[in-house]
């Protein structure tokens, strides 16, 4: 919100208006995709190492949370592990997260503008605001949170929207 000289807020006016109304849209149509999944998980861990399992478990939950504010996720071949799977490798790839010869995965400091970059393209989908565009999904945050052990059954999920 900007300030005026006096240090109050002020009201935006129609352009800034009529900005942020393009950007909500943009951002409500535009695809999750892996890679931002991957992305954000990996900045809230910091520079914690994760093992592969629980990283999934923790994007798994991530899609619950955007599923409930109407996001629309790209799933890959209509496979959610699939999906995991191929963000994580790209990731690797790029040397933006590295996997160690202990199995884990950790974020390259060298490389935290670049995963700032991939997260913020769905960090609008986690701000509170975003709830209130739902379409037809469930109350935000009400799902059982993934248990690793979940994540060994591929099936697709019919409540996920997909491009293929």
């Amino acid at each position: 919100t900007p300030r005026a000289k006096n240090g109050k807020a002020q009201q935006p006016g129609p352009i800034e208006k009529l900005g942020n109304t393009l950007l909500e849209e943009i951002g409500a149509v535009v695809p999750v995709l892996p890679v931002a999944l991957v992305a954000t998980v990996m900045l809230e861990l910091k520079d914690q190492a994760i093992g592969e399992l629980e990283l999934k478990s923790r994007v798994f939950n991530l899609i619950t949370q955007l599923e409930g504010s109407g996001a629309h996720l790209h799933i890959p071949r209509h496979d959610r592990d699939y999906t995991l799977t191929t963000g994580i490798r790209m990731l690797t790839l790029r040397h933006i997260i590295t996997h160690t010869e202990e199995g884990l995965y950790r974020a390259n400091p060298g490389e935290t503008l670049l995963l700032q970059y991939y997260a913020n393209s769905i960090a609008h989908l986690r701000k509170p605001a975003a709830k209130s565009r739902k379409r037809g999904a469930g109350k935000a945050g009400s799902q059982t949170p993934v248990r690793p052990e979940a994540l060994l059954d591929t099936a697709p999920r019919a409540s996920i929207l997909t491009d293929n």
